[in-house]
C-alpha cells in the first residue's frame, strides 16, 4: 500500500556548506523524500565565514530554511555546531506549523533540535530523532546534561544509524530505538569519471574533514613509508579544515608532487571523480558510528583500507571489501595499502565485492524504511524493529 503524501520537516545543525556525514544524510534523504512526492523542508542555520545563502531557497525540489548562525565548537575530536540568534523559537514555530512529521538529526546537540521539539509538542506533531554519532564522553553533551532530559522526552521514535550509535545514545533518551543505517546514492557514486591529472599512478584517496580524530598525520606518515617501498603511488586528500597548513607542512619537499591536497569539495560528481581515480580509499577516522564516507567508497567500487572501529566492522569484511587495521598502527596501514595495490586480481575482486556489499544501503531502500516509520507514527502504531 502506498504511503500517503506528507509534509516532512528535517531539522539539522549540519548542512551545506558544512561538509560531513550528517549533511550528506540529510541532503539525500530530502532528495529521495521529494522524489517520492512528499513536501520536504530542511531547517538549518547560516554558516559564519561562508558565502551568505538566502534565508529560504529551493534545492532540487525541496526547501532549505536557514535561521541564526551555526557557531563551530570542537567536540568529540571533530567540529560540532550550535545555532545562536534572536527570535529562533518563534521562527521555528512558524516553519514547523502544519507539518505531518518533524525529523531531527543528531537531536542531543543544541540548539535547533531543542527548539523543534518544543514547537512540535505545541502543535502535536510526531517527532523522529536520528542519532548519527558515537559521542561517549562528549564534554559538550555533559555541559548540556541538565537541559537534555527535559527536551528529549519529546521524541516519539529514535533511529540509530548503527548499533554503536544506539548504544551511545540510549542512556540519554527513553523513546524506543530502531536501527536504520545511513544511505548512499549508489548511482551517483558509481558514475564517477576519472580525473586526467591523476592518471599514471596508484592513487590512495582520503575523503573527509581535516579534523584531529581523522588522523591525517598518521595517513601522511604511512604514505611516506609506502613510497619508500614503491614509487608508483600518490596520496590525494579531499577535504578542508583549519589544520590544513599543519598537515601540508608534514609532507617532505621530495614528496610535494605526490601528495595532493584537493581542498573541500561539496559536489558529489567531483568527489566521485576522485574515487573513480583511486586504487583504494583510505579511512583513518578513529571514531565513527556508521561512516557515510565508507559507503561512498564502496558505492564507487573501491577497496577500503580503514581503521578497525565499530562502524567499519559493520561494512567491511577483512579481505573481502578491503582491510581493517588497528587504530594508529602505521605498519599495518602501510601493509594494507600495499596488499591492495600489489595484487591486481585481488583488487578487482574487492571492487566487485564493494559494489555488492553497498547495494542494500542505496537511498531508495533506506528512504522506504524511514517512510514506514513516519506512517506508523501518524497512524498511532508503534513501529517494530523490522522496518
Amino acid at each position: 500500500m502506498a504511503v500517503p503524501l506528507m509534509k516532512v520537516i528535517l531539522v539539522t545543525e549540519y548542512y551545506y556548506p558544512h561538509v560531513g556525514g550528517v549533511t550528506e544524510h540529510v541532503h539525500h534523504l530530502a532528495r529521495y523524500l521529494t522524489r517520492a512526492g512528499h513536501q520536504t523542508r530542511i531547517i538549518t542555520s547560516h554558516i559564519p565565514g561562508a558565502p551568505r545563502r538566502p534565508d529560504v531557497e529551493a534545492v532540487e525540489g525541496f526547501e532549505v530554511v536557514r535561521m541564526g548562525e551555526g557557531m563551530p565548537i570542537q567536540s568529540n575530536g571533530s567540529q560540532a555546531r550550535v545555532t545562536v540568534g534572536f527570535g529562533l523559537a518563534a521562527r521555528m514555530q512558524d516553519e514547523i506549523r502544519g507539518a505531518d512529521i518533524v525529523h531531527l538529526q543528531s537531536p542531543l546537540f543544541p540548539m535547533l533540535p531543542y527548539l523543534a521539539i518544543k514547537a512540535a509538542r505545541r502543535f502535536d506533531i510526531p517527532v523522529v530523532g536520528t542519532f548519527h554519532t558515537n559521542f561517549a564522553g562528549s564534554p559538550l553533551l555533559d555541559a548540556f546534561r541538565p537541559m537534555l532530559g527535559r527536551y528529549v522526552e519529546g521524541i516519539d521514535q529514535c533511529i540509530g544509524v548503527s548499533h554503536t550509535a544506539i548504544q551511545s545514545a540510549s542512556p540519554w533518551v527513553k523513546a524506543p530505538f530502531l536501527m536504520i543505517p545511513n544511505g548512499v546514492d549508489c548511482e551517483s557514486w558509481g558514475a564517477g569519471i576519472p580525473r586526467p591529472e591523476l592518471s599514471g599512478l596508484h592513487n590512495i584517496v582520503f575523503l573527509g574533514r581535516l579534523d584531529p580524530r581523522n588522523d591525517v598525520d598518521t595517513l601522511i606518515l604511512a604514505f611516506r613509508a609506502l613510497h619508500k617501498r614503491r614509487q608508483d603511488v600518490r596520496l590525494v586528500i579531499v577535504g578542508g579544515g583549519p589544520e590544513r597548513p599543519m598537515y601540508e607542512a608534514q609532507v617532505p619537499a621530495e614528496l610535494k608532487d605526490r601528495v595532493v591536497f584537493a581542498g573541500m569539495q561539496t559536489d558529489v560528481a567531483v568527489r566521485a571523480s576522485y574515487l573513480a581515480s583511486a586504487a583504494l580509499m583510505a579511512f583513518t577516522i578513529r571514531l565513527a558510528a556508521h561512516p557515510i564516507t565508507v559507503l561512498e567508497g564502496l558505492a564507487a567500487g573501491r577497496p577500503i583500507v580503514a581503521y578497525d572501529i565499530d562502524g567499519v566492522r559493520e561494512l567491511v569484511e577483512n579481505g573481502q571489501e578491503g582491510y581493517r587495521v588497528p587504530i594508529g598502527d602505521l605498519s599495518a596501514l602501510v601493509d594494507g595499502f600495499e596488499q591492495v595495490i600489489a595484487d591486481e586480481p585481488r583488487r578487482l575482486r574487492m571492487c566487485e565485492n564493494a559494489r555488492r556489499r553497498v547495494e542494500p544501503f542505496d537511498w531508495k531502500h533506506i528512504t522506504a524504511r524511514i517512510l514506514r516509520v513516519y506512517e506508523s507514527l501518524r497512524s498511532g502504531a508503534q513501529p517494530s524493529a523490522s522496518v
